[in-house]
């Protein structure tokens, strides 16, 4: 089953629902804990899948300059990480 939905910047997300029953991704949150900063994005890369990931890369990306802009990046992972507690127990 899969847990869909909208983060508050529009991304369009799924997120299978069995992640949260995923101890590599329970590893890569506790790293990020420790804060290990780099770790979101194998957080990421996890929770989203590689196709998924390159998505919303490509909707965080900055029309003027071309970069994926951290900030925008945070705020979607962290929306779909929240909205649904899809890995909290």
């Amino acid at each position: 089953m899969k847990i869909t939905g909208i983060t508050k910047q529009g991304f369009h997300y799924s997120v299978d629902d069995a992640v949260g029953d995923d101890w590599e991704l329970i590893e890569i949150l506790s790293e990020m804990n420790n804060d290990e900063y780099l770790s979101v994005v194998p957080f990421a890369k996890k929770l989203l899948g590689n196709a998924q990931y390159v998505r919303l890369k490509k909707f965080c990306r900055d029309k003027k300059t071309g970069r994926v802009l951290t900030s925008k990046m945070q705020e979607n992972i962290m929306d779909i990480f929240n909205s649904n507690n899809t890995v909290k127990n």
